[in-house]
């Protein structure tokens, strides 16, 4: 999956995002990105943007919606047979 980061301010910054607790990219001096980063997501996910002092300028949630359900899977046969 590849997400965008696009994010400005209005004085140079050095920031960092995050995918939960891990480090995708930083910049450093930046009024402006708008960057494409590959990553992979297996579950809901948060994304977080921190700048040096350790708070948080910006954060997004993604939800992943699948198609069928990975905790409970459908039953291939009735539990119970007349026969």
């Amino acid at each position: 999956m590849t997400i965008t980061a696009t994010w400005q301010s209005p004085q140079p910054i050095d920031t960092c995002l995050y995918q939960a607790q891990k480090k995708l990219s930083c910049w450093q001096q930046q009024t402006q990105v708008n960057q494409k980063i590959a990553t992979s997501l297996d579950k809901d996910m948060t994304f977080t943007l921190v700048n040096t002092q350790g708070k948080i300028l910006a954060s997004q949630k993604v939800k992943i919606n699948l198609s069928q359900s990975q905790l409970y899977r459908r039953r291939l046969r009735a539990q119970w047979s007349l026969f």
